[in-house]
C-alpha cells in the first residue's frame, strides 16, 4: 500500500497518506498542537543513585499511515524502526524457528 498506492483489500488506486498519526490533541486548553503516536514504550536505564537503579520511560516508533478512502482499510508504518530499543519486557524480539 505504501509503495504501490493501491489498497490490498479492495484494489482502489488512491490512498490517503497520513504523515503524522496523532496520539492526542490539545495538551493545553485551546491548543491545536498534537502529540505524535509512537508504537513502542520501554524502560531505559539512566544510572544509579545510592545503589538504586534509575530508569526512565521512553517512547519510540513514530507512526505514519495509509488509508483507503473507499473501504477504510488502514496500514500503519513506523518511520524509524531502528529507534525502537528491545528492553525484553515491553519490547521483545521474536525470531522465527527454522523449518
Amino acid at each position: 500500500m505504501k509503495n504501490t498506492h493501491r489498497c490490498p483489500k479492495c484494489q482502489h488506486d488512491r490512498i490517503l497518506y497520513i504523515a503524522n498519526v496523532a496520539d492526542r490533541y490539545g495538551e493545553h486548553l485551546n491548543s491545536d498542537a498534537s502529540v505524535p503516536m509512537k508504537i513502542a514504550h520501554y524502560t531505559k536505564d539512566v544510572g544509579k543513585v545510592l545503589g538504586f537503579a534509575l530508569t526512565r520511560s521512553e517512547r519510540a516508533g513514530e507512526l505514519e499511515a495509509g488509508v483507503c478512502p473507499r473501504c477504510g482499510y488502514t496500514e500503519l508504518y513506523v518511520k524509524q524502526p531502528a529507534d525502537i530499543i528491545v528492553d525484553g519486557v515491553n519490547v521483545r524480539e521474536l525470531v522465527a524457528t527454522p523449518k
